[in-house]
C-alpha cells in the first residue's frame, strides 16, 4: 500500500505556494530536514505504522525552478520545488501529499517560495506645511504628524503596521538657544576623528515632544518589524501662523 505524507501546515494546498523565510533557520540555510520538519506532520504506512520524519527515511529532492538545477539545500531567496519520497519495508514508494486525512493534494511535490526579510515601507502623504491656528491649542503633537502625514506602513511579512507617536520625533531648526521645557537633547555633530562638540554656526537642531511655535522642523519617522528590520525616513515641514 502507497504511504501518506499529512501535511505539516495548512499553507500547503495545490496548487498554493508556500512562503519560508531564511531568517527563520540558522545561518539562513534551509536543509532538507528542516523542509521535513516544517512541511510534513506526519507519515504513515499500513504496515510499518509512523515513519520517523528524517531525511534517512525520506528522500527530499530540491529543484531551484530559477534554473532548474538540483540542490542540496536553499541559501538564497527564490522559488523551488520540493519532491519528497519515502519507502516502505515493502518497497512501496509514497510520493502523494495530503493537506488533511480527507482531502488529497493530488500532487507529488510542493511549490516553494523562499524569502529573505525586507523592511517595511513607510508611505508619506505629500505634506509640508502646516497651519499652527488649525491644531488643538495651536500645539501640534506626534500624534497629530502621525495621523496627518503617515499614510500606510506595509511589511512584507507582518503586512500593514500600526504606527504612534512613538514612531516620531521632531526636530527643531533654528538658532541654538537654551533648552526649554519643550527640549529633549541636542544633536551635536560627530567629527571624522571620533570626537564630538558644538560647530559654532547658528543653524542646530534640538528634538522636541511637541510644536507650538512657526519654523521649520524635520520630522523623523522609523518603524520595526517583528523581524527587527527597520526603515527610517526625515521629512521637512514648515510650520506658518496665518
Amino acid at each position: 500500500m502507497d504511504i501518506i505524507a499529512y501535511g505539516g501546515t495548512n499553507s500547503i494546498s495545490s496548487p498554493q505556494t508556500t512562503n519560508v523565510y531564511l531568517q527563520d533557520y540558522s545561518g539562513s540555510v534551509i536543509t532538507k530536514q528542516n523542509l521535513l520538519d516544517i512541511l510534513l506532520s506526519e507519515i504513515w504506512d499500513e504496515r510499518d505504522g509512523d515513519i520517523l520524519r528524517h531525511i534517512n527515511n525520506v528522500q527530499v529532492d530540491i529543484t531551484r525552478l530559477s534554473d532548474n538545477v538540483l540542490i542540496d539545500q536553499i541559501s538564497d531567496q527564490g522559488y523551488y520545488s520540493i519532491k519528497m519520497s519515502c519507502e516502505d519495508s515493502d518497497g512501496n514508494v509514497g510520493t502523494e501529499f495530503w493537506q488533511t486525512k480527507q482531502q488529497s493534494l493530488f500532487t507529488d511535490y510542493i511549490k516553494l517560495l523562499v524569502r529573505t526579510n525586507q523592511p517595511p515601507v513607510i508611505f508619506i502623504n505629500d505634506i509640508h506645511i502646516f497651519k499652527l491656528s488649525m491644531f488643538n491649542n495651536s500645539i501640534i503633537t506626534r500624534s497629530d504628524l502621525d495621523n496627518q502625514m503617515v499614510y500606510t506602513v506595509i511589511d512584507d511579512r507582518d503586512g500593514v503596521i500600526q504606527t504612534n507617536i512613538l514612531n516620531v520625533r521632531i526636530f527643531q531648526i533654528g538658532e541654538q538657544a537654551t533648552a526649554g521645557t519643550n527640549s529633549i537633547d541636542w544633536f551635536y555633530p560627530t567629527y571624522p576623528d571620533g570626537t564630538s562638540g558644538i560647530i559654532f554656526q547658528d543653524v542646530v537642531e534640538t528634538e522636541i515632544l511637541f510644536i507650538n511655535e512657526i519654523g521649520e522642523y524635520i520630522i523623523n519617522f522609523r518603524v520595526t518589524d517583528s523581524d527587527g528590520a527597520s526603515t527610517a525616513c526625515n521629512i521637512p515641514i514648515c510650520v506658518y501662523i496665518t
